[in-house]
């Protein structure tokens, strides 16, 4: 994997790569860092699970579900994965 991938705002685009190719319902308006996953990409538990575990594989990490409990955007996430890439490194 290539290390620009693994930078904060290279794992904002995979964030968003992700949802893009995933979400049933696409939202009217491209996803942002800004975008709440709830309230405007109608992300539902299932959804989040697999965000995880998708993000998890690609990035050969392991997320604490406590560490989710509370975001709420794409930029929240990006973090929280870039945060534990760069505690594994």
């Amino acid at each position: 994997m290539s290390e620009s991938n693994r930078t904060y705002e290279g794992v904002l685009q995979v964030v968003i790569k992700h949802l893009e190719d995933n979400l049933e319902d696409k939202p009217k308006a491209p996803i942002t860092a800004a975008s709440n996953l709830v309230k405007e990409l109608n992300l539902d538990s299932l959804q989040s699970f697999e965000m995880v575990a998708d993000l998890e594989d690609h990035y050969e990490i392991s997320i604490r579900l406590d560490e989710l409990q509370d975001v709420e955007t794409v930029a929240e996430v990006a973090r929280i994965v870039h945060a534990q890439i760069q505690a594994q490194a």
